[in-house]
């Protein structure tokens, strides 16, 4: 794994680790998905048409760098803020039909879904005798997130007896480092690759299948959004609107509540 130091117009330095080496050769996903468009028959593109960037997370937490290998994503930022680039910009991936004109960047975590947390909801309504402490932490969801709050919510639910359940969300919000190393990463790439106009959240641009809650509120509003407001790139013209999040209030992603930074 290479190490590449860069300073960004702003004297701001910024590292990024190639692990492109390390995916050379690699096609599909670790659940059998192609990496590359139209099934792999399309694994390249012009760069020249590249005019957005494509915010998603993971979905999964690692221990090891090599989990992030078969991610379908040109760079990857983990929660400690280390920045990987997984595949070059010629690189066009099975994600959906944006993919030609996209570079995509994976979050790691997971972010729960509205379908997940209304799950969790009624578990703890049933198995736990405290409703008033349920609806406190759903407006905690959607508003201010408490680390202390958090652990609450995931003991209750343990000794609820939920156990093994594949619905418990890996990582509920993104880290300070990550999201600063995002900005980094995003400022870099408007710096670099000079025709980047837009940026967009996985939920306004994915032509089928159900992308839950990608990339959350959280990275969107201290990533994306940041980048609308900071290096001018736009984030309408897209399949969808920027989505509603999740809980009963459905606070709108761009809500002040989500400042991280």
């Amino acid at each position: 794994m290479l190490r590449l130091d860069y300073t960004l117009h702003t004297g701001q330095r910024l590292t990024i680790f190639d692990r492109t080496q390390e995916t050379a050769g690699i096609t599909h996903t670790s659940d059998q998905r192609h990496i590359f468009a139209n099934d792999g028959r399309t694994p390249t593109r012009d760069p020249s048409r590249i005019d957005q960037i494509v915010l998603h997370h993971t979905g999964f937490t690692a221990r090891n760098d090599h989990r992030f290998d078969t991610v379908m994503a040109h760079y990857a930022v983990r929660l400690n803020g280390q920045i990987f680039q997984l595949r070059q910009h010629t690189a066009r991936l099975q994600a959906s039909t944006h993919t030609r004109r996209a570079i995509d960047i994976e979050f790691e975590g997971n972010h729960i879904s509205t379908r997940e947390f209304r799950s969790f909801l009624n578990h703890l309504v049933q198995h736990v005798d405290r409703s008033e402490w349920v609806s406190e932490f759903e407006f905690h969801m959607v508003t201010d997130i408490d680390d202390d709050l958090i652990m609450e919510f995931i003991n209750a639910h343990a000794a609820a007896g939920c156990r093994g359940a594949t619905n418990l969300p890996t990582v509920l919000v993104p880290t300070t480092q990550q999201l600063l190393a995002g900005r980094l990463l995003v400022r870099f790439l408007t710096e670099t690759v000079l025709t980047i106009e837009h940026i967009y959240s996985h939920q306004q641009v994915y032509t089928h299948g159900n992308r839950g809650n990608c990339p959350g509120p959280h990275i969107w509003f201290n990533v994306g959004k940041w980048a609308v407001d900071n290096l001018s790139l736009n984030s309408s013209g897209a399949l969808r609107p920027i989505p509603p999040t999740i809980g009963r209030a459905q606070i709108g992603w761009e809500d002040e509540r989500f400042r991280l930074l």
